[in-house]
């Protein structure tokens, strides 16, 4: 067949569309099975063989017989690194991702421009933060609570603790100083 195969080469290089066609004809069960090896789905059957067709066109118009490789060899790489990427691709866009109570593909995040890496530091850094606000004695904890999450005036919260009002302000520096020394 590798001698066929070789005159057939020969003849589609310089354009005959017979020989192109009876290429494909003879590799039809290569694409086949490159299909089901590296695609684990049946969906896409057609679209992908007729993928996999174009690929071989690409490989004889590129294939360069001075090589020293057998063009069988080249186009089953071809075919298996083209099925892998589509296959990889596939697999990305239907990875689901949580996000602020819809579900998104990984693929569709990256395409958005989102910095991921910069949420992922903000991530991170806001944990540090609880993590230190966790460490402060009860009454410095609810005021810094009180006046950065529930947004309370400090007079109030001051009330609330039954605490004079210096003496709130006193807390609310020295517990902001306490966290800032814990994340730095």
């Amino acid at each position: 067949m590798e001698y066929r195969m070789k005159d057939l080469l020969e003849l589609a290089k310089v354009g005959d569309q017979d020989s192109k066609l009876k290429i494909i004809e003879n590799l039809r069960p290569l694409i086949i099975s490159s299909i089901r090896k590296y695609n684990y789905t049946n969906e896409l059957f057609e679209d992908l063989y007729e993928d996999g067709k174009v690929e071989i066109l690409k490989s004889i118009k590129e294939f360069r017989e001075y090589e020293n490789r057998p063009f069988l060899g080249y186009v089953k790489i071809r075919l298996k690194y083209m099925y892998l990427n589509k296959s990889n691709k596939r697999r990305l866009d239907t990875v689901p991702i949580e996000k602020k109570g819809e579900k998104e593909s990984l693929l569709e995040i990256l395409e958005s421009g989102e910095n991921i890496e910069e949420n992922f530091i903000k991530k991170e850094r806001i944990d540090e933060i609880i993590k230190a606000i966790e460490k402060l004695d009860e009454t410095s904890r609810k005021i810094i609570c009180c006046y950065y999450v529930k947004k309370m005036k400090l007079k109030d919260i001051c009330i609330t603790l039954n605490l004079t009002y210096h003496r709130g302000a006193k807390m609310k520096v020295r517990a902001i100083k306490e966290i800032k020394n814990e994340i730095i």
